[in-house]
């Protein structure tokens, strides 16, 4: 390459990519690269740049990358504790740093431009982690639990439920009627009761950790009219109907499914629909 040849902005600025985000460093990146999973989307390395990155007699090309390389991994581990943060202090802060962390960076680099979405893999990647199947079995309904509650909090906002709108409906209309859920509305089926190690913020200890016995457990997510985020348990019955008519079912297929796999009276259903609207879970229904 000639002394004088300078890339492009879009020819450096894949190469700074390429060399900046690999998880084994830039040092590593810049001598010989670390066989890194299949699944690892950056790829080989496009022609290299380093003739044009700055030095000086303190601080070397590769050193002065390294800033950005680790500086790049930090920021975005940081991201993943934040979200995280009762699964983190089950581990520990090393652990979750430098290992769960970095390998799970490792298969699910960050691709979409808003950092808030590189969690979304978590629970899966730890259903095989040696931290699950060797010491925490419940760790991946942990992690589902918290993402769902970082969803539900950046959901887009629904109007008010329109009570008025339900006046004058003839019975009729309801069964083919399809109910508008709330999109911070997230419902987990859970084989661990997590919810009241997540009230705790992760902090039992040991041997309260080491005691969870696995136990199903219906668990509701949603944002209310004050904004706040909330985690509740729900009644299996409660929780079929709702999955159901999250899932686009009308009324009266819901209303079918429910009673299908779980036996609830038929008053409750009333009951839940008020509670429901009540608390922004339901945002209208469409009679259409």
């Amino acid at each position: 390459m000639p002394a004088t040849a300078k890339p492009s902005l879009p020819e450096l600025q894949r190469w700074m990519r390429w060399v900046l985000t690999r998880p084994d460093g830039v040092e590593d990146a810049l001598g010989s690269p670390k066989s890194l999973p299949e699944n690892w989307s950056r790829g080989s390395e496009p022609r290299r740049w380093l003739s044009v990155i700055g030095e000086t007699p303190e601080v070397s090309k590769a050193t002065r990358l390294s800033i950005y390389g680790d500086g790049y991994f930090l920021r975005i581990v940081d991201v993943l504790g934040s979200v995280f943060e009762s699964m983190k202090e089950v581990v520990g802060e090393h652990e979750f740093l430098h290992h769960i962390g970095r390998e799970y960076l490792v298969k699910h680099p960050s691709t979409h431009r808003c950092i808030d979405n590189i969690g979304s893999e978590m629970a899966d990647f730890l259903k095989d982690h040696h931290q699950t199947t060797h010491h925490h079995p419940y760790l991946a309904d942990l992690a589902r639990l918290e993402w769902a509650y970082h969803e539900s909090f950046f959901a887009d906002e629904r109007p008010a439920f329109d009570f008025a709108a339900l006046a004058g409906q003839p019975l009729g209309k309801w069964a083919r009627a399809t109910m508008d859920i709330d999109p911070s509305v997230r419902l987990l089926d859970l084989k661990w009761p997590v919810d009241e190690l997540w009230r705790a913020d992760g902090k039992w200890t040991r041997r309260r950790l080491k005691a969870m016995k696995q136990s199903p457990t219906k668990i509701i997510v949603y944002r209310r009219p004050d904004a706040l985020v909330r985690v509740g348990r729900l009644d299996p019955a409660a929780f079929t109907l709702l999955s159901a008519l999250k899932a686009g079912k009308t009324f009266g297929e819901a209303l079918k499914t429910a009673a299908r796999r779980n036996a609830a009276a038929p008053g409750m259903v009333m009951v839940w629909f008020r509670e429901w609207s009540g608390l922004g879970i339901l945002r209208g229904v469409d009679f259409r």
